[in-house]
């Protein structure tokens, strides 16, 4: 059984959420909070596998909830907010940076177009999300102890220091001693990367933020991204993130090249494809998988376009969107990264791409821009 707080202050709201969880047998709504700090204080007695979260509500907000909650007693949250106004969409975003898993619409006037909607993908990620192990959001100590499983491997099954199957992390040390030759050689473009491909889904906001603030304004290469996000929301997804980071991030606009130190996001409801010559070519045409954007889309595109200079990455996420994608580009001499097990929200995307054997490197959260830098700082080095 999962056991559900919804936090929330309009009771119109709140029993459409009910009606909607009450479709699932293994679904209980254990209590409900008309604010922030009823949802605290609930969350401490009541112990639920997941929160809804609501962003506007008196006393205090879904923001500072979320921040308390994970502090005090960590949960899983789903941000359930309406996509309206730019100030909802910073508190929501916020609460993402403060912990919570993900963002969805939320449900609004007329009843029967809701729950077809959003009941199903609410319900799906309800399912995942309250299995998600979710620690204190106070400092990095877990995380690194965390990430010491990645190159942990039974005995007598360790695989060769730098094969296709060896996806733990390389240490300092290692990097230091095999720098000029096994880091070289499996992170090595046969052409300078002229573009590094993202694939990024449920729990993709709060990793690409973690990548991008830590990536410095002059990046030498632009990065295009599909993030997989309720319609209404990408917009206020990028502003958040332009925000927050250095680098510069915008929606991709069609026909423009893309340009170094420039994150360029997949915009609603488009396909966004690569270009020759890195410019934009956005589309309309029928969703693949039920997905517009298509991270695969993108990926297939920017590699038959540029060839071994595309760097992908695939990040936390439901289904396999990317990694069809990460094929392409490895079938074309480029260069692949997946984020690690231990760091993922969800490791269905980065999973069925190291399955399919096309995964260069499996990499930390914490990692992936230090990573992004070194393999650049590599290539330039070879370059001289």
């Amino acid at each position: 059984m999962i056991k559900i707080l919804i936090a929330e202050d309009s009771m119109t709201v709140t029993m459409i959420l009910q009606k909607i969880f009450a479709s699932e047998e293994e679904f209980q709504v254990i209590g409900t909070a008309r604010n922030g700090k009823e949802a605290v204080e609930k969350v401490r007695l009541l112990r639920p596998d997941i929160v809804t979260m609501d962003i506007r509500m008196p006393v205090m907000d879904g923001f500072e909830a979320t921040k308390q909650i994970m502090t005090i007693c960590p949960t899983p949250i789903l941000v359930i907010s309406a996509s309206v106004g730019k100030d909802d969409l910073n508190i929501a975003f916020n609460a993402i940076r403060a912990g919570a898993l993900d963002i969805v619409e939320k449900p609004k006037g007329n009843l029967a177009m809701d729950y077809e909607y959003i009941g199903r993908d609410l319900i799906k990620k309800i399912k995942i999300l309250s299995g998600v192990k979710v620690f204190h959001h106070v400092s990095s100590v877990t995380t690194r102890g965390a990430e010491k499983k990645t190159s942990e491997t039974p005995p007598g099954k360790q695989p060769v220091r730098g094969s296709m199957t060896d996806t733990r992390e390389f240490t300092r040390a290692e990097l230091i001693k095999y720098d000029r030759t096994l880091y070289t050689r499996i992170l090595r473009p046969i052409r300078p990367v002229e573009l590094v491909a993202v694939a990024s889904s449920t729990g993709g906001p709060s990793a690409l933020l973690k990548i991008l603030k830590n990536l410095p304004s002059a990046f030498s290469v632009p990065i295009a991204i599909v993030q997989h996000i309720c319609d209404g929301f990408g917009q206020g997804f990028v502003d958040w993130l332009n925000k927050e980071c250095s680098i510069t991030v915008k929606t991709a606009e069609r026909g423009e090249t893309m340009t170094a130190g420039t994150v360029y996001i997949a915009p609603d409801g488009y396909h966004m494809l690569v270009d020759p010559g890195r410019v934009v070519r956005l589309s309309k045409s029928m969703p693949v998988n039920g997905l517009r954007p298509c991270a695969t889309l993108m990926m297939d595109s920017a590699a038959k376009s540029l060839g071994s200079s595309v760097m992908g990455v695939i990040l936390t996420g439901m289904g396999r969107d990317g990694a069809d994608g990460m094929k392409t580009i490895k079938e074309h001499g480029g260069l692949t990264l997946a984020q690690s097990q231990e760091s993922c929200v969800v490791f269905g995307m980065p999973k069925e791409a190291i399955e399919l054997g096309v995964v260069d490197k499996v990499v930390s959260i914490d990692k992936m821009a230090e990573e992004l830098q070194q393999v650049i700082k590599v290539e330039k080095f070879e370059k001289v």
